[in-house]
């Protein structure tokens, strides 16, 4: 299970979505601990802390502080494994 944040430099998040889709992962819509991988797009604010991709970011942290197993990906971790 994958959520998708921040903006991606090998397309828009609805092409790398449809991308996992067609592999056969679930995408889900907000972060909690169903899902196992966020992934980060490349694109990122200098002030990302202070975005909605901060936001995501922070409540990661937090579901891992308390045992969650999610894992933090970039965009070029995810290519490598699906291209």
């Amino acid at each position: 299970v994958f959520y998708l944040t921040g903006d991606f430099v090998s397309g828009d998040r609805k092409s790398v979505d449809t991308l996992l889709r067609l592999l056969g992962a679930e995408i889900n819509s907000s972060i909690n601990k169903s899902v196992n991988y966020l992934v980060l797009g490349t694109l990122a604010s200098r002030d990302w802390l202070y975005t909605s991709h901060g936001r995501k970011i922070e409540k990661t942290l937090l579901l891992k502080r308390g045992g969650s197993e999610i894992r933090v990906i970039t965009e070029p971790t995810l290519l490598k494994y699906t291209r």
